[in-house]
This record gives structure tokens, C-alpha cells and sequence, in this order.
């Protein structure tokens, strides 16, 4: 009688995977994609090429990607130079770090503060 209400949810182990080493990036996005294969009990290269299989993008990407949305939420919630929010995120270098978040987000730190003002 119940049947034709339940739902059948295909679970794909390959999603669930790297739903786990997503996890941990959003956690602590500086971890080692070395690090995150060990995680998830696969080899680097096939962490690597399994991670862009099912999300279109790099671990690489990805982390830089979450590091972008912590910044910008740092560049509009602070007052803090870009120095100090580069060497928060643990950049190596302000240039690098603008060169990031202008790959992320497609702004520069300055039209992102700006962007910010103009909306508050």
C-alpha cells in the first residue's frame, strides 16, 4: 500500500566521496589534496581525477573558490587592509591573493568594497 509513495534514492558512492573531501575543504580549505586522498581512502591521482569527474573542477578550485567567499565576506564585513585579509586566508603573497579573487569572483578586492558600500 505504502509503495507507490516511497521514493527510491540512487546512491552514487563516487558523489559521496567527494561530498566528504568537499566537507573538509569548507572545514579547512589549506588541506593537501594528498591529505584529502587519504581522507577518503583513494590514491592522489585518483582522488584528483574522480574529484573533477563529479564536480567539473579541481580540488585546487574548489579550495580556492571557499577561500574567495571567506575573503569577500571579510572585505565587506572589515575594514582591514587586503595585506591582513591576504595573510589571514594564508596567502603567500597580496598579489597572489588578488590574483585568486579576481579568478573566483571575476572583481578585484577594491570593486568588491566598493560593490559592498553601494549596497548597504
Amino acid at each position: 500500500m505504502l509503495y507507490p509513495y516511497l521514493k527510491s534514492e540512487v546512491i552514487n558512492p563516487h558523489a559521496r566521496i567527494i561530498q566528504t573531501a568537499l566537507q573538509h575543504i569548507e572545514n579547512d580549505p589549506h588541506i593537501s589534496v594528498g591529505e584529502l586522498a587519504k581522507l577518503c581512502h583513494i590514491s592522489e591521482s585518483g582522488f584528483y581525477s574522480l574529484f573533477k569527474k563529479v564536480t567539473g573542477k579541481t580540488p585546487v578550485t574548489v579550495k580556492q573558490s571557499v577561500l574567495a567567499s571567506k575573503a569577500v565576506t571579510l572585505l565587506t564585513t572589515t575594514n582591514m587592509s587586503v595585506e591582513s585579509v591576504s595573510e589571514i586566508l594564508g596567502f603567500s603573497s597580496p598579489s597572489y591573493f588578488r590574483k585568486v579573487l579576481r579568478a573566483s569572483v571575476g572583481k578585484t578586492p577594491r570593486e568588491i568594497r566598493n560593490n559592498a558600500h553601494i549596497n548597504v
